[in-house]
Protein backbone atom coordinates (compact mmCIF):
# COMPACT_ATOMS: atom_id res chain seq x y z
CA UNK A 1 0.00 0.00 0.00
CA UNK A 2 1.06 3.41 -0.50
CA UNK A 3 -0.03 6.99 0.77
CA UNK A 4 -3.69 7.98 1.21
CA UNK A 5 -4.18 4.13 0.66
CA UNK A 6 -4.09 3.85 -3.17
CA UNK A 7 -2.43 0.39 -4.14
CA UNK A 8 0.71 0.62 -5.26
CA UNK A 9 0.71 -0.76 -9.10
CA UNK A 10 2.39 -3.90 -9.78
CA UNK A 11 3.94 -4.91 -12.88
CA UNK A 12 4.73 -7.97 -15.16
CA UNK A 13 8.35 -7.59 -16.71
CA UNK A 14 9.68 -9.44 -19.52
CA UNK A 15 12.97 -9.98 -20.79
CA UNK A 16 15.07 -12.41 -22.55
CA UNK A 17 18.64 -13.95 -22.10
CA UNK A 18 20.77 -16.18 -24.24
CA UNK A 19 21.21 -19.12 -22.25
CA UNK A 20 20.11 -20.72 -18.68
CA UNK A 21 22.92 -19.54 -16.55
CA UNK A 22 22.70 -15.99 -17.72
CA UNK A 23 19.15 -15.96 -16.68
CA UNK A 24 19.14 -17.48 -13.65
CA UNK A 25 22.18 -15.31 -12.02
CA UNK A 26 20.26 -12.52 -13.26
CA UNK A 27 16.99 -13.76 -11.56
CA UNK A 28 19.02 -14.29 -8.79
CA UNK A 29 20.22 -11.24 -8.17
CA UNK A 30 17.22 -9.17 -8.59
CA UNK A 31 15.31 -11.33 -6.03
CA UNK A 32 18.04 -11.38 -3.60
CA UNK A 33 18.03 -7.20 -3.89
CA UNK A 34 14.38 -7.21 -3.55
CA UNK A 35 14.52 -5.62 -6.39
CA UNK A 36 12.06 -8.34 -7.90
CA UNK A 37 9.53 -10.42 -6.02
CA UNK A 38 9.19 -13.56 -7.99
CA UNK A 39 11.26 -14.04 -11.33
CA UNK A 40 10.10 -17.11 -13.63
CA UNK A 41 12.37 -18.82 -15.75
CA UNK A 42 10.89 -20.10 -19.48
CA UNK A 43 14.04 -21.73 -20.94
CA UNK A 44 13.69 -22.90 -25.14
CA UNK A 45 11.95 -19.80 -26.02
CA UNK A 46 12.33 -19.40 -30.30
CA UNK A 47 12.88 -15.79 -30.93
CA UNK A 48 12.64 -14.83 -34.87
CA UNK A 49 13.73 -10.67 -35.45
CA UNK A 50 15.15 -8.64 -37.93
CA UNK A 51 18.32 -7.10 -36.91
CA UNK A 52 20.14 -4.99 -39.18
CA UNK A 53 18.13 -5.96 -41.59
CA UNK A 54 19.25 -9.84 -41.98
CA UNK A 55 16.57 -11.90 -40.15
CA UNK A 56 17.63 -13.50 -37.02
CA UNK A 57 16.78 -17.02 -35.35
CA UNK A 58 18.07 -16.83 -31.49
CA UNK A 59 17.13 -19.85 -28.99
CA UNK A 60 16.92 -17.78 -25.89
CA UNK A 61 15.64 -17.86 -21.97
CA UNK A 62 12.54 -15.95 -21.07
CA UNK A 63 12.13 -14.06 -18.19
CA UNK A 64 9.14 -13.20 -16.19
CA UNK A 65 9.74 -10.84 -13.30
CA UNK A 66 7.19 -9.60 -11.18
CA UNK A 67 7.73 -6.07 -9.00
CA UNK A 68 6.21 -2.87 -8.00
CA UNK A 69 6.26 0.18 -9.27
CA UNK A 70 8.77 1.70 -7.32
CA UNK A 71 11.79 -0.73 -7.92
CA UNK A 72 10.94 -0.59 -11.74
CA UNK A 73 14.03 2.55 -12.12
CA UNK A 74 16.44 -0.02 -10.00
CA UNK A 75 15.64 -3.01 -11.61
CA UNK A 76 16.34 -1.32 -15.39
CA UNK A 77 19.72 -0.18 -13.90
CA UNK A 78 20.53 -3.44 -12.84
CA UNK A 79 18.93 -4.95 -16.04
CA UNK A 80 20.88 -2.81 -18.13
CA UNK A 81 24.76 -3.24 -16.30
CA UNK A 82 24.06 -7.01 -16.43
CA UNK A 83 22.61 -7.93 -19.36
CA UNK A 84 25.26 -9.79 -22.28
CA UNK A 85 23.31 -8.13 -24.91
CA UNK A 86 23.92 -4.99 -26.10
CA UNK A 87 20.19 -3.85 -26.30
CA UNK A 88 18.48 -6.41 -24.45
CA UNK A 89 14.28 -6.97 -24.51
CA UNK A 90 12.88 -5.30 -21.71
CA UNK A 91 8.88 -4.54 -21.42
CA UNK A 92 6.60 -3.99 -18.71
CA UNK A 93 2.60 -4.38 -18.65
CA UNK A 94 0.83 -3.03 -15.56
CA UNK A 95 -1.14 -6.14 -13.95
CA UNK A 96 -4.59 -4.62 -13.61
CA UNK A 97 -6.53 -7.95 -11.83
CA UNK A 98 -5.63 -11.15 -11.05
CA UNK A 99 -5.33 -13.49 -7.92
CA UNK A 100 -6.04 -10.98 -4.80
CA UNK A 101 -4.40 -13.20 -2.26
CA UNK A 102 -1.26 -13.42 -5.10
CA UNK A 103 -0.91 -9.44 -5.71
CA UNK A 104 -1.26 -8.89 -1.85
CA UNK A 105 1.77 -11.23 -1.41
CA UNK A 106 3.48 -9.21 -3.69
CA UNK A 107 2.85 -5.37 -2.13
CA UNK A 108 3.36 -6.86 1.46
CA UNK A 109 6.67 -9.16 0.70
CA UNK A 110 8.02 -5.96 -1.42
CA UNK A 111 7.57 -3.42 0.74
CA UNK A 112 10.71 -2.35 3.18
Amino acid sequence: MIESGRMEKIYIGFSTFPDQSSAREFAEMVVKQGLAKCVSILPGVESLYLWEGKLCEESEVMLLIKLREREKEHFKIALYSHHPYDVPELIFSEIDDGNKTYLQWLRGELQE
